[in-house]
């Protein structure tokens, strides 16, 4: 469901999105992300598909993980997302109310 939900934000926001089971990528213009969105146990995998991407890439985290594993994403160049912040600004997107000011996912999605 939120897989879904973060897809038709992307989509809404301009972006041309395709989905390989949890994972997002998607491309307006000339900027490229993919989004994984992860249980702990499935960060690996997607570190490891994501050697070598020119994509900028972030984790949405179904579940918590520890502060040393997010260090860890951050260090390969994977930002991490907490699925509750992900949810807030998806929400916000749906209820049209404004987008959240400092909203570090808006940060990562401008900055692609």
């Amino acid at each position: 469901m939120l897989q879904q939900a973060v897809r038709q934000f992307l989509e809404a926001e301009g972006w041309d999105v395709e989905a390989d089971g949890a994972i997002l990528q998607a491309t307006r213009g000339e900027s490229e992300v993919v989004i994984g969105i992860l249980r702990p146990e499935e960060v690996p995998g997607f570190v490891e598909r994501s050697e070598g991407s020119s994509a900028s890439l972030a984790a949405i985290l179904l579940d918590p993980l520890s502060d040393a594993d997010v260090i860890h994403l951050e260090e390969v160049g994977i930002l991490a997302f907490d699925r509750t912040d992900i949810e807030d600004v998806v929400l916000a997107g749906w209820l049209k109310k404004g987008r959240p000011p400092a909203s570090p996912f808006l940060e990562f999605l401008r900055g692609a």
